[in-house]
Parts: structure tokens; C-alpha cells; sequence
């Protein structure tokens, strides 16, 4: 058999007689509707299925499965964008297998360009597709120093390190339990930290640039522990002295509560609460407390929930009874409600936690949390497909 060598602008085509040019225009209109509609995933895989052509609209499908699949670097983990597909027409076997193009091995979770193949085959023939598909990360840092940051800790590393690094600064935090880190992953496919009990939290050692007489705290928190008789939750925080907050960020019965007070004596004045339920467990949220000379303030995915204008309290020395200063415990803290552990440890994960040296401003806040720290938007690579038949 003759083998003809096509090229186009964006791929190649490598064809052997055992597929007509009739079935190749077919497949291109094919794979020109499955571009252009406005289709589920599964309405894709299903007209996939009913043309009976295969690779070059599995080829289709796996891509609109990449560009439309917010955790689609935890899937490509194992490989595959889809697992073996019987076609209805011809008896057609779809699969598919994912590699780093840089490596030619399976991806990992820094891997930039994926490097999908189809394979479609019966009796009679075989068909394979190849494309490269680049992933361009959002730069969430860049967005973070617009607004101040002094400190970032995205809380990210997936290869169960010891140390939660500072990206911004040089305060590296202290994983006391290193197995939890990057055992889940948040709506975009970033690994985050999970939490399990009170001894299970991030130690930051303290360092003067946490002493702010105005400031805000953002992160992203998900709880996975029930909440039925009232439990609480300390999510990150500082202690003045053994048993008396600087500052505590809790949940309690799906409320956020929070504290500051830097004068060493409790005084519940200083304590702040949205209203009950409005954290959904299992649901990832993104929480702002800001202070300043606008009072301490509680956001709850860009909207204001709770504010006290009177409590312009400073985050100004944190020391202990010794005259130490305070580290900061993230999934952990001083929890102001005073319970025993495990109450006071957190149940869930805890993730991008960002300290601003100014208090934002409403517009803001709202702007910060529509961002998603670990999106990445997909394209094709130009020139990158190949498609053989034969």
C-alpha cells in the first residue's frame, strides 16, 4: 500500500487507502460540529458514538473534556482523558492515553503541555489522533501584589513535604502532619492540605511584619466535619500569652467568628460573628477578616457578613507570658470559645492563606474572591495535531 503525506497550516494527516477521502470528509464535519456546538460532554460523547467515525471526533471530546474539566490535572493522573469507549456503528474501540509532552511520561501536577492520543480500532482498520494541549497557569501571585500582600502561603505542595512555604516572604511554615499535605485537591485540581484534629495543623514562626495596625487575612477553606451539636472549629490564629488570643478565625455551628484583641486580657467585645449556616460543609469558601480604622470585618465569598466599627484593635506584638513572640497555627489556634481538643482543631482543608498590610475595601474583597488561585485555560498547541489512519 501507498502511504500519502498530507500538510496543513495546523497538523498532518497520514493516510492509508483502507479509509476513503469520502469517510475523511465525513469526519471533518464531523469534527467541525462537535467544534462549534454548544454541547454537554456527554451530549459530545454521545454524537461521537452515533457517527461510528471514532478518532477524529474522540480527538474532539478529549479536548473539550480538557478545556471544560475544572479537575482535569487530577484525572490526567492516570493517563487517560477517557477510558475504553465501544462505538455503536463498526464495532469501533476508543481510547485514549495522556502524557507530559516534555517527558513522554504520564503528567504530574507542574506538567504545562499535555500530550493526548485517541486510538480507534476494529476489524477492518486503525486510527490514531495526537494533540498537544498547553496549559497556562493563572498568576495569582502577580494579582496578590497588587493588593499589598506581605506574606503568602498557598499551602500547595502535593509531595507530602515537611515545610508550608512562604512564596512571597521567607516565613516558612512547619507541617506537623507532612502526609496530609496534598492528599485532596480544590475545584481546580490544586493540591491542598487536609486537616484531621487538633495535632494536625502548620506552625509559621513569627516575624515583625505580622505586627499590623491595619491588615487582612484571605484564604480558602473547606469543612468537612459535622457541625450538629455546635462544634468549634479554630481555623488559623495567634495567641498573645498560653491562654488568651491576638487574633482566632473559627467556625462555629457554620458561623465565622473571630477575635482580636492584642492586649493580653480576654474581653468578648472583641469577638465577631456572622450569622449561623453560612458555611456549607463540603463547600469550598473564600473568607477575608480585615482590621483597621474601618473596624474588624468578616467577608464570606466577596460579600460583607459582619462588621464592628467600634473594634479598631491593632495586631501589634503578640507576645507571650515569657515575652516571645507568637507563632501563627493554620488548621489549629486558640480557639476563643475555650473548648478542649479536638474541638479546637480543624476538620477539612485550608488553603491560599494571604496577610495584606492594608485593609481593603469592599469592591476589593469581592474582586479577590472571584479569582481561582489554581485555574489554568487550555489550548491547542498550533501545528501540534497528527492524524493517522490505515
Amino acid at each position: 500500500m501507498s502511504k500519502h503525506h498530507f500538510h496543513t497550516r495546523h497538523g498532518s494527516i497520514y493516510l492509508v487507502t483502507l479509509v476513503t477521502v469520502a469517510a475523511i470528509v465525513s469526519m471533518i464535519f464531523i469534527g467541525l460540529s462537535l467544534r462549534t456546538a454548544n454541547n454537554s460532554k456527554s451530549a459530545l460523547i454521545e454524537l461521537t458514538v452515533e457517527s461510528g467515525m471514532g478518532v477524529f471526533d474522540a480527538t474532539e471530546v478529549a479536548f473539550e473534556h480538557i478545556t471544560t474539566d475544572p479537575i482535569v490535572r487530577v484525572n490526567a493522573q492516570a493517563g487517560t482523558i477517557f477510558g475504553p469507549l465501544e462505538v455503536n456503528k463498526g464495532g469501533n474501540i476508543l481510547t485514549s492515553t495522556v502524557v507530559d509532552s516534555a517527558t513522554g511520561l504520564k503528567p504530574t501536577y507542574d506538567t504545562l503541555t499535555y500530550r493526548v492520543n485517541v486510538n480507534s480500532s476494529n476489524d477492518i482498520a486503525n486510527a490514531n489522533a495526537q494533540i498537544d494541549v498547553l496549559a497556562t497557569p493563572y498568576d495569582y501571585l502577580t494579582y496578590l501584589g497588587k493588593l499589598n500582600i506581605k506574606h503568602y502561603w498557598p499551602l500547595s505542595e502535593h509531595s507530602k513535604p515537611t515545610q508550608a512555604f512562604d512564596v512571597e516572604g521567607s516565613y516558612h511554615g512547619k507541617y506537623w502532619d507532612p502526609a496530609v499535605a496534598g492528599a485532596s485537591y480544590n475545584e481546580e485540581g490544586g493540591p491542598v492540605p487536609v486537616f484531621a484534629d487538633a495535632n494536625d495543623f502548620v506552625t509559621i514562626p513569627y516575624d515583625g511584619d505580622f505586627k499590623q495596625s491595619e491588615g487582612a487575612i484571605s484564604l480558602l477553606v473547606r469543612l468537612t466535619g459535622t457541625d450538629k451539636f455546635g462544634q468549634s472549629y479554630a481555623i488559623l490564629g495567634t495567641i498573645f500569652q498560653t491562654d488568651e488570643p491576638a487574633l482566632n478565625v473559627a467556625l462555629h455551628r457554620n458561623a465565622v467568628y473571630t477575635y482580636l484583641n492584642d492586649t493580653g486580657v480576654y474581653n468578648s467585645r472583641y469577638l465577631l460573628n456572622t450569622a449561623m449556616d453560612t458555611i456549607t460543609v463540603g463547600q469550598w469558601h473564600h473568607i477575608v477578616v480585615s482590621w483597621g480604622l474601618a473596624g474588624l470585618s468578616i467577608y464570606i465569598d466577596g460579600r460583607l457578613m459582619a462588621n464592628d466599627s467600634s473594634n479598631t484593635a491593632e495586631l501589634s506584638t503578640a507576645k507571650n507570658a515569657l515575652g516571645g513572640e507568637q507563632p501563627w497555627l493554620f488548621g489549629g489556634g486558640y480557639n476563643m470559645f475555650r473548648s478542649p481538643p479536638p474541638k479546637d482543631g480543624f476538620l477539612g482543608s485550608v488553603a491560599h492563606v494571604a496577610l495584606f498590610d492594608k485593609q481593603p475595601i469592599d469592591s476589593q474583597v469581592a474582586s479577590l474572591a472571584a479569582v481561582k488561585p489554581d485555574l489554568r485555560t487550555y489550548s491547542l498547541v498550533a501545528d501540534s495535531w497528527v492524524r493517522v489512519f490505515e
